[in-house]
């Protein structure tokens, strides 16, 4: 998993293309403490990136791996910083008003979660992202 989002060419160019760097110790750590340090470490704007860098990674891979579409690192960057900035625009624009009182819990101490959008493709019967 650390080498899809961190590790892999791909990644390395992403992360740099963003000016993200990880202290050496970092470079070397399981997925799981990696996104733990991440989010104890980062201000909340640049765990935004990140996450959001992680799920485009993931999609980048997906279209790379289902549907033989490359996007060059370039791409990646723009889709990033421009989907940042619609959720900003999104969120300065949407009047706040609560409906419930429902509210997002964290997962527990030691679990990480991110969640992904799948599909299946019904003639291969594999994942595909969307």
């Amino acid at each position: 998993m650390e080498h899809v989002f961190r590790d892999c060419p791909k990644a390395l160019e992403a992360w740099s293309k963003l000016q993200i760097e990880w202290p050496q110790e970092q470079k070397y750590t399981q997925y799981k403490e990696w996104m733990q340090f991440i989010f104890n470490s980062y201000p909340n704007q640049k765990c935004k990136t990140i996450a959001c860098t992680i799920w485009t990674l993931w999609t980048t891979r997906n279209k790379l791996f289902h549907k033989r579409i490359q996007q060059i690192e370039e791409e990646i960057k723009c889709f990033i910083e421009n989907y940042l900035l619609e959720l900003e625009v999104i969120k300065n624009k949407l009047p706040v008003r609560r409906i419930g009182i429902e509210r997002c819990r964290p997962p527990e101490p030691i679990k990480i979660k991110i969640n992904f959008d799948v599909d299946i493709n019904n003639k291969t019967r594999n994942c595909a992202q969307e």
